[in-house]
């Protein structure tokens, strides 16, 4: 254990790779995306918009990135509450090969590799990084709810319902992404609770 320990420490920080900036190439690319269906959905004509399948298209990918973002938030608050916001306060996990004991220990050596001696936060702030990341994104897909066609949006109300109240009691959820969602609700689905 003390030269596995040993020898992850001695790994210098300039011989290790940086990771690629993937969240950020995947908010830009998504909100490219969505920029391209909203110009569909608001000048494409109607036959064009039929064969690319711009509402349900448009429809997907909102969902999928709002459901996304919820699930990394949930993830972030779970981990809080079953790691009590440190590593040194969780009990040890079994890991194959090695006796109980020593897979915390392993962990917390690895961490110290990842984030550097004295941090204790190195799940917990990449959690809070991403969500962070994702707000602008989860804020421009609410937005393209809010432009999508009144008819579409009431067709696809059964499976967005439950998506945007999960939304509201999302924790990690910034004030913008609180102000668009409420935007949503008094701007589409309250006209809709009103009736005609």
């Amino acid at each position: 254990m003390t030269s596995l320990c040993g020898v992850a420490v001695q790994v210098a920080e300039a011989r290790m790779l940086v990771d690629p900036p993937l969240l950020r190439l995947e908010s830009e690319a998504s909100h490219a995306y969505l920029s391209m269906l909203l110009h569909l959905l608001a000048s494409a004509p109607a036959t064009l918009q039929e064969a690319a399948q711009v509402e349900a298209r448009l429809y997907a990918l909102c969902t999928a990135t709002l459901e996304r973002f919820q699930a990394t938030g949930a993830g972030a608050e779970e981990a809080g509450r079953c790691m009590g916001a440190h590593l040194g306060t969780s009990r040890p996990l079994p890991l194959p090969g090695h006796p109980p004991g020593q897979a915390l220990q392993i962990l917390q050596a690895a961490a110290v590799v990842l984030a550097g001696p004295g941090s204790t936060h190195v799940h917990l702030a990449s959690q809070k990084e991403e969500c962070g990341a994702r707000s602008p994104l989860a804020v421009a897909m609410l937005r393209g709810l809010l432009a999508y066609p009144d008819l579409a949006f009431k067709a696809h109300l059964n499976s967005l319902f439950p998506l945007l109240t999960r939304l509201i009691s999302c924790q990690h959820a910034p004030p913008e992404v609180q102000r668009t969602l409420s935007d949503l609700f008094a701007l589409r689905l309250g006209p809709l609770l009103q009736g005609p």
